[in-house]
């Protein structure tokens, strides 16, 4: 990151598109760039300050995704259906352990879940 300007800095970004139109790809493709990072409100291009309607879009999109959450906790909570958390999830338990012993670099895929099944006591 380097300064460009007063109230900006140049931020470089990364990741990886592991699919993309709907299908998964056969080989995980690295992307990179960077983009001019605006520090404070008085930066802002004028011709990139929201108007009223940008204004109002993001406040009722923001109103909109809370009630939907709302909403859909409630009919799952009526329906008896909870979170899984690793006290009441086997499946839970053990996906984090494998992805726990594959971050740690020492095990792949495969051998990370067979560990994970015999130190869980999973069949």
């Amino acid at each position: 990151m380097t300064d460009t300007t007063v109230g900006t800095k140049t931020v470089e970004f990364d990741g990886t598109i592991e699919s993309a139109y709907g299908m998964q790809l056969d080989k995980a493709l690295p992307y990179d760039g960077t983009y001019e990072h605006i520090l404070d409100h008085a930066s802002i291009p004028a011709k990139e300050l929201p108007d009223n309607d940008d204004i109002l879009t993001l406040v009722n999109n923001k109103r909109k995704a809370n009630a939907r959450q709302k909403a859909m906790k409630e009919v799952l909570d009526a329906a008896g259906i909870k979170a899984p958390t690793l006290e009441t999830s086997q499946a839970l338990q053990l996906s984090t352990m494998v992805k726990s012993l594959v971050a740690s670099g020492r095990y792949d895929n495969a051998s990370a879940e067979k560990f994970a099944k015999q130190a869980l006591g999973i069949a």
